[in-house]
């Protein structure tokens, strides 16, 4: 079993004993904005965890893996310049957040030298309700993207209800 976490989420919870009661396997956090003293102290416990922007870097002192959300919106920005779109809508988190302000930095760096321009972005709160109605936005423009990206994952779902909504099954 493993426990994913948003670190707004998380001021009730001891992640370190989490793990040692065996209630779980380990714990995938995200941390959008300023780092949590408890996720330091589950990345220095050295038991299994995936974090987002969080400094993992203690060699063998810890279990962790950071996740590089720059270099994913890199790589989300090259492969869909990659698949000749040429309109692409950006759903991130908001602008508070660390993750989303990497996510975009990336996307753009990801973006130059290529035809592709972002002509939307969207940051909004990390709910499914949320993407609904931003991805709606998008679809109703005259110009609508013909590539939507996200880093978040219950963004995924509304994107996807919303263009078989707007009958966009092709992008």
């Amino acid at each position: 079993n493993t426990i994913l976490l948003h670190a707004e989420g998380i001021e009730e919870i001891d992640l370190v004993n989490v793990i040692r009661s065996r209630r779980a396997d380990g714990v995938v956090v995200t941390t959008p904005g300023k780092v949590d003293e408890r996720v330091k102290s589950l990345v220095l416990s050295k038991l299994p965890c995936v974090t987002g922007r969080t400094d993992t870097k203690l060699g063998d002192r810890s279990a962790c893996v950071d996740i590089d959300n720059r270099q994913a919106g890199f790589d989300a920005a090259r492969f869909v310049a990659d698949r000749g779109s040429r309109r692409v809508a950006l759903v991130i988190e908001r602008e508070d957040t660390c993750t989303g302000d990497d996510f975009l930095q990336g996307f753009r760096e990801g973006l130059v030298n290529t035809p592709a321009l972002c002509s939307h972005i969207h940051r909004i709160p990390v709910t499914a309700r949320d993407a609904i109605i931003a991805a709606r936005a998008l679809f109703e423009d005259e110009n609508a993207p013909d590539a939507v990206v996200t880093n978040l994952s219950l963004a995924t779902i509304g994107i996807r209800h919303a263009m078989m909504q707007a009958g966009a099954s092709n992008v």
